[in-house]
């Protein structure tokens, strides 16, 4: 009998597990995150695509609205511009029948007086006023002097280079000039003979 025979067969050991080398390991979780990351990039270039189409969008609704409101607005200025030159020319022309009217007719005059002041009350309520130069010192600015004369209105002491006479009304619009009065100046030259000497 050979002794090799009775000797019980011991079983054959299991392989040790092969441990995946700590470069590749590193190599699996940086792909991994770089997965990760280029899909965070996409998702957020899609986000921002959205949210820059969104900013022009209303972008292109502001100018859209801020274009239409600047038409608006100017075309309600020429309107008032237009109303206002007509109202300015009634007033002239009730100055001009105020003062080619009689003493006789008390009526009409006050009748006249309280059209123009609704006309300067209209004209107030867009902006447009009176220039108050009537018995203030002359200035180029707000008129223009068609003429001067020696003869002082008032009781007081006449004072050179005062308005006398307004000929014709001015108006301020906001206070801009938006139209300059005509008037007539006192002069107290030596020269002046007592009459209205015309500048135009």
């Amino acid at each position: 009998m050979w002794p090799f025979r009775n000797r019980p067969i011991e079983p054959e050991p299991e392989p040790a597990p092969v441990e995946e080398p700590l470069e590749a390991q590193v190599l699996d979780a940086v792909t991994a995150l770089n997965d990760q990351l280029n899909k965070f990039i996409r998702w957020s270039y899609r986000h921002q695509k959205t949210q820059a189409e969104s900013l022009q969008q209303l972008q292109a609704q502001f100018a859209a609205l801020h274009q239409d409101r600047t038409a608006a607005m100017d075309e309600l200025q020429r309107q008032i511009s237009q109303m206002a030159g007509e109202l300015v020319a009634w007033l002239d022309d009730l100055d001009a029948l105020t003062a080619n009217l009689g003493t006789e007719s008390v009526y009409d005059d006050r009748l006249l007086e309280r059209w123009s002041s609704r006309l300067l009350t209209q004209l107030a309520r867009v902006g447009i006023e009176q220039c108050q130069v009537q018995g203030t010192p002359f200035n180029p600015r707000l008129a223009e002097a068609l003429g001067t004369t020696s003869e002082w209105p008032g009781d007081d002491a006449p004072v050179a280079y005062h308005v006398v006479r307004v000929l014709r009304r001015g108006f301020l619009w906001r206070g801009e000039v938006y139209r300059k009065a005509q008037v007539i100046v006192y002069n107290d030259r030596k020269e002046t003979t007592g009459e209205d000497t015309l500048l135009c």
